[in-house]
C-alpha cells in the first residue's frame, strides 16, 4: 500500500514550467464592450484562473527570413483581420476580446483563428506550430501549444460581471462564460491532442484521456454531438462538492460554475501541465510516467 506524505507530494508536484500569462488584446473591441473597468476586471479574473496551468512555452520572434501570419474574425463581428509577424513572449498567450450583438442563444465564442504563410526554417515553422512542445508535432499528438486566439462575447446578454457575488436568477454569469471560452482557446474541444482521443460508440462519442476517464469513476467521459465538450449536464465535483462541469455546452442562468475535476483532468489529457494537488494527479504522477508533458 503506497502512504504518500508531504515530502512525496512536492516532489510528484515539481516541475520546471512556468505559468503561463494570458494577455488581453481590447484592439478590436471597437464597439466599447470591454469600457467598463468591471467587465475587464473580471476577464482578467478569469484568465487569472489558467495561471497555474504550466508549461514552457518558446516565444515567437519572427525575424529576417522567419515570418508568419495570422487571420482571424475581429471580435467586434466587423469582419476579418491579418496580423503579419506578431511578436509573443515566453509563456504568453494572447487573446483578443470584444463584443457585438448577435442571437441571445448564444453567449459567445472562441477560436484560434489561421496561421498560414509560414515562411523560413523548419525551426521557426515547428515553433509556431507548436511553441517547444515536441509532442505536439507527432503524427498522434500527444500535447498542444498556441499563439493565442480570439473570443467573441454576445452584448445583448443580460451578464453578471462582479466576480464577489452570485448572478441573479435572470443572468448570465460572465466569469464562467469568459473561463470556458479561454478553455476552448487553450484547445477544450479544439487540440489535435484532444482529437486524437474520441471514438465513436453507439453513435456517440467518448473521450479516451487516461486522466478524465479516471475523474470520471473510471469510465470515458462522453462528449456533446460536435465532440467538442463534454456531454450536456456531465456532473464532476468542485472543491468536493457535486457541480456540473464548466466546459459541457451550456451554463444556466443564475449559476457560476467552476472547473471541476473532470475539467481539469481534460486539460491535463491535451498535453497542459496542472499540478492539482489531488490524488487524482498524484496518483497519475506515480503510475503513468508519460502523462508528464513538456
Amino acid at each position: 500500500m503506497l502512504k504518500f506524505t508531504p515530502l512525496l507530494i512536492t516532489l510528484l508536484l515539481t516541475t520546471q514550467a512556468t505559468a503561463i500569462n494570458i494577455k488581453f488584446d481590447y484592439t478590436h473591441d471597437t464597439q466599447g464592450f470591454f469600457q467598463d473597468p468591471l467587465k475587464r476586471q473580471a476577464l482578467q479574473t478569469a484568465g487569472n484562473i489558467f495561471t497555474q496551468f504550466q508549461d514552457n512555452l518558446t516565444p515567437i520572434n519572427p525575424q529576417n527570413q522567419n515570418n508568419y501570419d495570422i487571420t482571424f474574425t475581429k471580435p467586434d463581428g466587423s469582419g476579418s483581420t491579418t496580423i503579419q509577424n506578431l511578436q509573443i513572449q515566453e509563456n504568453e498567450i494572447i487573446i483578443y476580446v470584444g463584443g457585438w450583438n448577435f442571437h441571445p442563444s448564444v453567449l459567445g465564442w472562441a477560436n484560434n483563428g489561421q496561421i498560414s504563410d509560414i515562411q523560413g526554417s523548419q525551426e521557426f515553422k515547428d515553433n509556431i506550430n507548436a511553441r517547444g512542445q515536441q509532442g505536439a508535432l507527432l503524427d498522434t499528438p500527444t500535447d498542444y501549444a498556441t499563439w493565442g486566439g480570439v473570443i467573441t462575447f454576445n452584448k445583448s446578454i443580460n451578464w453578471h460581471f462582479n466576480t464577489n457575488t452570485n448572478p441573479e436568477q435572470d443572468q448570465q454569469d460572465f466569469l464562467t462564460t469568459a473561463t470556458h471560452e479561454i478553455g476552448h482557446i487553450l484547445g477544450f474541444g479544439e487540440a489535435p491532442s484532444w482529437l486524437a482521443q474520441i471514438t465513436e460508440e453507439n453513435q456517440n462519442y467518448i473521450f479516451n484521456g487516461q486522466a478524465s476517464i479516471i475523474a470520471n469513476n473510471n469510465t470515458p467521459p462522453k462528449l456533446d454531438s460536435y465532440g467538442s465538450h463534454w456531454a450536456p449536464n456531465t456532473q464532476s465535483t468542485y472543491l468536493n462538492q457535486p457541480q456540473e462541469t464548466a466546459m459541457d455546452p451550456s451554463t444556466p442562468k443564475g449559476q457560476r460554475q467552476y472547473l471541476t475535476q473532470l475539467d481539469y483532468a481534460g486539460f491535463h489529457d491535451i498535453g497542459w501541465q496542472i499540478p492539482e494537488p489531488s490524488s487524482l494527479f498524484i496518483l497519475l504522477a506515480l503510475t503513468t510516467p508519460l502523462i508528464k508533458r513538456k
